[in-house]
């Protein structure tokens, strides 16, 4: 497996490092024949350390954890036990869908994808009307998913929504986490 580990204003040691891909090893061990990558970030923010875990162990699979922890270490361990648990949570749903495998090839439809400037309903956008400022433009995939396997992959990549297109009928949805912590699930009629 291919693990990318940066720091963001913080020097990511040769034990951290070692650390990292040890427990990263311990974590995807027996769930995947062959991982393609992941990425880990560290960054320290005033007194706190912050870790962002992204796994990719198979085509179509994107797993993230974050945290925030006075140690690095500690931050990691916890990223790294949000992933262990979003792995078992997988692999239960796999076991239960064994006749529609989510591994198999996904259905995609591209988009674009926008970042708009942090406060898009400033006073002088409401005045004339303007189009909010666009930060950063990409392309993105809009994959096809049943409800329920959009929903497994929203805790997997540790997202608050996920817009997916639905394999019944093919029609663009929306999947969201709602403040009481349930999910929401926009269903747009098609005509």
């Amino acid at each position: 497996m291919n693990i990318t580990i940066t720091g963001q204003h913080v020097d990511v040691g040769d034990s951290l490092r070692a650390y990292v891909m040890e427990i990263l090893t311990e974590v995807t061990r027996g769930m995947f024949q062959h991982p393609i990558d992941g990425r880990v970030t560290f960054s320290k923010q005033r007194h706190q350390f912050l870790v962002e875990l992204s796994l990719h162990p198979q085509a179509g699979l994107v797993i993230q954890g974050h945290a925030a922890a006075d140690d690095a270490y500690v931050a990691y361990d916890m990223a790294a036990d949000k992933i262990r648990r979003q792995l078992k949570r997988y692999k239960t749903k796999l076991k239960e869908h064994r006749n529609q495998r989510v591994t198999d090839a996904i259905d995609t439809l591209s988009a674009q994808q926008y970042v708009l400037e942090n406060n898009p309903f400033s006073e002088e956008l409401i005045e004339h009307d303007a189009q909010p400022i666009v930060i950063a433009e990409m392309e993105t995939n809009i994959d096809s998913f049943s409800v329920s396997e959009a929903v497994m992959h929203m805790d997997l990549r540790d997202i608050a929504t996920l817009v997916f297109r639905n394999k019944k009928h093919g029609g663009i949805n929306v999947v969201y986490r709602r403040p009481d912590g349930h999910i929401g699930w926009i269903d747009p009629k098609n005509s």
